[in-house]
């Protein structure tokens, strides 16, 4: 609500919503806003530096930071971390779970998640790879890791996960670490000219033959026409990118660019707006 009221409050200083896309209600375009509040605070977290002077977590946790943005808002988004479920979840489990399964995480296999959250696919992926494997995770926000490491130790699930705070720009892992890596509502956080990088840490981690799964909001298809909601979205995000600072991308050509091998695409939507998954290869 606070997010909002900044939105209408920065808008009226300026003379008002001038500019909006034809055709798209003032009710339309209050709906975007509040439907992806909790997109903005999770962008927070991915373009800040975490502050861990609060909380007694292991230095080894806790990896190296980009310098290249503030932190004034990370402490607030860690705040609100134990209600972060309640916030955004309900919207973007479903998409998330199918992502999950495209990627046919196996027993035995050591997979990463950047952007963990409050630990839910940590769970599924932890139960998939059994005994015999273990799962990586790696976030900006020290909150979502407190909320994440009590969520997987009520699970039992304490000896097979390794958790850290950390930039996933510069990932604090080996060369062929990993069999799989999955981002789910995480990638279109970054800066579009950040997200090369991500991907090139990403292939750099996974093992020969390793498999990435990415699930994003999406750029509408050549020949689609876009929904009032994502016009509206698009608006906001170039009107008041400090506000909607996520974005839909091209995740497809994003990943094929990477020098990645594109196996499998899903077609989903949130909202009417596009989302897509993509599942793909090194080598």
């Amino acid at each position: 609500m606070l997010a909002c009221n900044g939105v209408k409050q920065d808008c009226l200083s300026q003379g008002g919503f001038n500019g909006v896309p034809h055709g798209v209600s003032g009710e339309s375009l209050l709906l975007a806003i509040q439907s992806h509040v909790c997109r903005t605070m999770r962008t927070l977290r991915y373009n800040g530096k975490a502050s861990v002077s609060s909380l007694r977590f292991p230095a080894s946790q806790v990896a190296s930071m980009s310098d290249s943005h503030p932190a004034t808002n990370q402490s607030f988004y860690d705040r609100i971390s134990h209600a972060y479920d309640l916030i955004s979840d309900a919207g973007e489990h479903k998409a998330r779970e199918r992502g999950e399964q495209a990627l046919s995480v196996m027993e035995g296999e050591r997979v990463l998640e950047i952007g963990f959250g409050t630990g839910n696919t940590m769970i599924h992926l932890a139960t998939a790879v059994g005994e015999s494997g273990c799962v990586s995770g790696i976030d900006v926000s020290t909150g979502m890791l407190a909320v994440a490491t009590k969520k997987l130790a009520a699970k039992g699930f304490s000896e097979r996960v390794d958790l850290c705070v950390g930039d996933a720009r510069k990932l604090p892992y080996k060369d062929n670490s990993f069999d799989a890596v999955f981002a789910s509502f995480t990638l279109e956080l970054f800066p579009l000219e950040d997200i090369p990088e991500v991907l090139s840490e990403v292939a750099r981690v996974l093992k020969p033959g390793g498999r990435i799964g990415v699930v994003s909001m999406a750029t509408v298809k050549e020949g689609q026409m876009p929904s009032e909601l994502e016009k509206t979205y698009i608006w906001m995000h170039e009107h008041f990118p400090h506000i909607v600072d996520c974005q839909p991308i091209d995740v497809v050509q994003l990943v094929s660019d990477a020098g990645l091998n594109v196996q499998q695409e899903i077609e989903m939507t949130i909202w009417s707006m596009p989302v897509r998954c993509v599942v793909a290869t090194v080598g």
